[in-house]
């Protein structure tokens, strides 16, 4: 029932919308990653009333970063620093999921055959649902785990693509109505859009409506 989000305007005046996920208890946590330097401000828009309308600036430094990937053009992809990005894709889409020494080594792999990216899925299939959700909450413990494991994927130059879930049946029973796909979307996107990752909807679509 808590609204929060942030107007984020960067020293070229590019404007980005970025919404606060909860993270258990009381706490609200908004993240951004600036993609340029010099002064950014902000404001706040939210329903708790010592929130809403708050501004500020911050200050981003140079970085050595090359950034997000974005098309070139129909056939090639480059990063936030126009440098040439070159997608070669490991999968392993139980990844998040899976023990930490089973991650460990799998990452040790992909690094060790020279991937640029992996594949993993958010929500998982059919039977992951008590792993994401304690009742109708968000479980904070899977998430920070995941966000330790996407972290250690973006440190070692890897970009993470991240699947929403296996199939649509599975952000259909999740999240059986607009709202819901909605709330549920707008929390990843809090949590995950500033990490160096692509998105994809769902693995397998061909034979469902």
């Amino acid at each position: 029932d808590v609204q929060f989000e942030a107007e984020i305007r960067s020293p070229r005046f590019r404007t980005f919308l970025m919404p606060a996920f909860w993270d258990g208890g009381h706490k609200l946590v908004l993240r951004f990653v600036p993609t340029e330097s010099g002064q950014w401000t902000y404001k706040f828009t939210s329903n708790i009333a010592s929130l809403d309308g708050k501004q500020g600036t911050f200050n981003a430094t140079d970085s050595d970063s090359p950034g997000y990937v974005h098309p070139a053009n129909v056939h090639h992809w480059w990063t936030e620093n126009k440098q040439p990005h070159l997608w070669i894709g490991d999968v392993a889409d139980r990844l998040a999921f899976a023990p930490p020494a089973e991650f460990d080594q799998k990452l040790a792999d992909t690094i060790q055959n020279k991937f640029t990216h992996l594949r993993l899925s958010i929500l998982g299939s059919d039977g992951d649902r008590s792993r994401i959700f304690n009742g109708e909450r968000p479980n904070i413990a899977y998430l920070d785990e995941l966000d330790r494991r996407i972290v250690e994927i973006n440190k070692k130059g890897i970009v993470a693509d991240l699947v929403l879930a296996s199939d649509p049946a599975v952000i259909s029973s999740l999240a059986p109505d607009r709202e819901s796909r909605t709330q549920v979307i707008r929390y990843l996107v809090g949590r995950y859009a500033p990490m160096n990752s692509t998105w994809q909807g769902v693995m397998d679509w061909e034979d469902f409506p």
